[in-house]
Formats: structure tokens, C-alpha cells, sequence
């Protein structure tokens, strides 16, 4: 995801301030994931443990997609190969 979302910003067809937030999405959903995956496998005691350390990381995850203020003045995309401009 990381990969795929810098390439379509150094080829202009994702802006920056959305690119960040994009990553950041695919972060928090990784560590839903993995959240889940302890509790499945490793039981309520590893969960409850690391209920706080992902509890943590998940609020501030929401709080910066939240509160962080947009970019006010868009990059102008350049159309890709085999794009046409709007």
C-alpha cells in the first residue's frame, strides 16, 4: 500500500495531504488486524495487554485523521500516460 500510494504521487495522480492519509488508513488496519490476530491466537491475557499499547495507537491515529488540517491550496495533477485531463 505504502509503495503503490508514493508511486501514484511521484507520478502526480495522488495528492499529497490524501497520500498520508491513505498510509495512515492502511496502518490502522493492519494493527485492527493484528489485534484481532492476538486475541485469536494468543488469548484474553495477551489481549487485555495489548488492549493499551494498540488502544493508544489507534486514537492517535484517528485524532491526526481527524484534526489534521487540509491542505488549502491543491498540487495541480498532471494527467499519467493514457490519461486523459478532465
Amino acid at each position: 500500500m505504502t509503495l503503490s500510494t508514493t508511486r501514484m504521487v511521484s507520478q502526480h495522480l495522488l495528492e499529497y495531504d490524501l497520500a498520508w492519509r491513505v498510509i495512515l488508513v492502511a496502518a490502522l488496519a493492519n494493527l485492527v488486524f493484528k489485534a484481532i490476530a492476538a486475541y485469536v491466537f494468543g488469548g484474553a491475557v495477551l489481549s487485555r495487554r495489548l488492549l493499551i499499547l494498540f488502544g493508544v495507537a489507534l486514537a492517535v491515529g484517528v485524532a491526526l485523521l481527524v484534526f489534521w488540517p487540509p491542505v488549502m491550496t491543491p498540487i495541480p495533477l498532471v494527467p499519467g500516460p493514457g490519461i486523459s485531463p478532465p
